[in-house]
């Protein structure tokens, strides 16, 4: 169960602005699926990222299929990503976002930022890969 609020353009451009900007506490969000709380995600720094994606899938490529909630984000001053509740979810499942100021936050998995020679290693190995599977097509 989703609510979506439409502003037109305008207006809403306006409306974040003015309310974002004139917050004293970054919010957090209280995720509540079949309405268990099972987590309240946010950032204590001055910069970040939140993010709660749901994600369906049914790939005919490799008969993948799922259904799932992540909630996520990134602490930009340290480029941490954080992970604060990650689950399968079913048809029927009632999926709540309640964005507070709450200071009560879950304390999510940090994963460090990947060092530059780590990042390299893996676009190339990625490289590689696409290499051999495109090798019929190049």
């Amino acid at each position: 169960m989703f609510s979506i609020l439409a502003f037109p353009s305008a207006n809403f451009d306006y409306y974040c602005h003015y309310k974002l900007s004139h917050r004293m506490k970054n919010p957090s969000f209280e995720i509540y699926i079949n309405d268990r709380l099972v987590t309240t995600a946010g950032i204590t720094s001055e910069f970040g990222v939140v993010s709660v994606i749901t994600t369906w899938v049914n790939s005919s490529v490799d008969n993948y299929k799922d259904l799932k909630i992540n909630v996520g984000g990134l602490d930009s001053t340290d480029e941490s990503y954080l992970t604060w509740h990650n689950q399968q979810l079913a048809i029927g499942d009632e999926v709540t976002i309640k964005i507070t100021d709450s200071d009560n936050i879950s304390t999510p998995t940090v994963n460090p930022k990947t060092s530059e020679e780590e990042h390299l290693k893996r676009k190339i190995s990625y490289f590689h890969r696409l290499k051999e599977e495109l090798k019929d097509h190049l």
